[in-house]
């Protein structure tokens, strides 16, 4: 069991590679940054598909904790 938080998430097709969730971590934190918010504990990846998808149709997301920032952080 999860307890409910807030998180950001971007969706990205394609293989489930280490060098494609960092790029995506990576312009989610920007996005995160972009809007006032902070991330609030580290990213998680969720990969959708059985490995018999074609990798343009898999779906990936990369989630990240947040909480609106403030001036103490």
């Amino acid at each position: 069991e999860v307890p409910e938080q807030r998180m950001a998430v971007l969706r990205y097709s394609g293989r489930w590679t280490e060098k494609n969730y960092r790029e995506h971590e990576e312009l989610l934190r920007k996005w995160i940054a972009e809007r006032g918010l902070a991330a609030d504990g580290p990213p998680v990846y969720a990969r959708y598909n059985a490995p018999f998808v074609p990798w343009p149709m898999r779906r990936n997301e990369v989630l990240i904790p947040v909480t609106e920032a403030t001036l103490n952080r």
